[in-house]
């Protein structure tokens, strides 16, 4: 079963790093920084499994893998909506339209 695990984590970093060089054009850009940063702390966690496996296991080792996969998964969901844009405008309760994105979010 770790091979699946293995095979999905090189499937995550082979997306993110698509999507880290298609933002790299705009280094500025909030996409481009959070995903460099998703990068950073998906590699560290690999690093983490790595010792775990080498290891045998320990238990602390285990405490750092799960506390970096809650990571991951912050970083991941920030990535996503960082990058995805929404299309269809909104209507408030009475019918009528505002911005397809609240003004807090822009």
């Amino acid at each position: 079963m770790a091979w699946l695990h293995a095979a999905a984590a090189v499937l995550v970093l082979a997306i993110a790093s698509v999507l880290w060089a298609r933002t790299r054009q705009d280094r500025g850009s909030t996409a481009h920084g959070r995903t460099t940063l998703f990068l950073a702390v998906f590699v560290g966690q690999g690093l983490i499994g790595l010792t775990q496996i080498a290891t045998g296991l320990a238990e602390t080792v285990i405490v750092a893998h799960l506390l970096g996969s809650a990571f991951v998964w912050a970083g991941a969901v920030r990535v996503f909506l960082d990058t995805h844009t929404r299309t269809a405008p909104h209507r408030h309760a009475h019918g009528s339209r505002f911005r397809s994105r609240p003004a807090a979010l822009s």
